[in-house]
């Protein structure tokens, strides 16, 4: 078998599931999804993610007012709500995991490079840039968890779709929404609730999706360059 082949026809096959069967998805392919998201690269290993796996028929229910009624929510045996943890970009947790990954053997940095160069970089050390920065990096690290975890559920023989539009907290119709989604959820502040994934066995075999030509898409050398 050819793994790189496997993969790429695995991201090949994918399509959003909506429609699922009552079947239980076993706990030992739902912890092989988690185990593919906690695999996930991670800037500085901040690991800003959180997963809140819902099993409970009312609790999906209640969910589903958030995602438009859309009824794959109260359908799906598994939702997974993705959140954003804000506090792995402070000061304090970030210069705690640059620690996990010296005492890993990844990196050789001294205490001193970290504390005056690393932390003191607005590259490197988002909160140094305020809150909205903050915010645009774990949405960026919690994408690439989101895609391992979506990539393992289909290896599984799930199916899975991706629900956005959590993070619109803000938007009048979605402020007291929102609310209720973190009491029901009893999420502490630092956590917000950015995306959820819908897991379980596919009862629907949807057609492939048309998706741009690479030539559209990827440009070499610099943009519009030709291959």
């Amino acid at each position: 078998m050819n793994g790189q082949t496997d993969i790429l026809n695995i991201i090949k096959n994918w399509r959003s599931i909506r429609k699922y069967k009552p079947d239980p998805v076993p706990e030992n392919k739902i912890m092989a999804v988690l185990e593919a998201a906690q695999r996930a690269p991670s800037a500085s290993n901040a690991q800003p993610w959180h997963f809140i796996l819902i099993r409970d028929p009312e609790t999906r229910k209640k969910l589903r007012k958030w995602a438009l009624s859309q009824n794959m929510v109260a359908q799906a045996p598994v939702v997974v709500i993705c959140c954003g943890d804000l506090d792995a970009f402070g000061q304090s947790r970030l210069r705690e995991s640059l620690l996990h990954l010296v005492s890993a053997g990844a990196i050789e940095w001294s205490d001193e490079v970290i504390d005056n160069a690393i932390l003191k970089n607005p590259v490197l050390a988002p909160f140094i840039e305020g809150p909205q920065q903050v915010f645009l990096a774990v949405v960026e690290q919690l994408s690439y968890a989101i895609s391992f975890l979506c990539i393992e559920a289909i290896n599984q023989g799930l199916g899975a779709c991706i629900i956005g539009g959590v993070a619109k907290g803000k938007v009048p119709a979605m402020v007291e929404l929102s609310r209720q989604i973190r009491e029901t959820l009893e999420l502490p502040e630092n956590m917000i609730p950015l995306l959820a994934v819908t897991i379980g066995y596919p009862d629907e075999s949807p057609g492939p999706r048309p998706r741009k030509p690479l030539e559209k898409i990827v440009s070499w050398e610099k943009y519009g360059g030709k291959r």
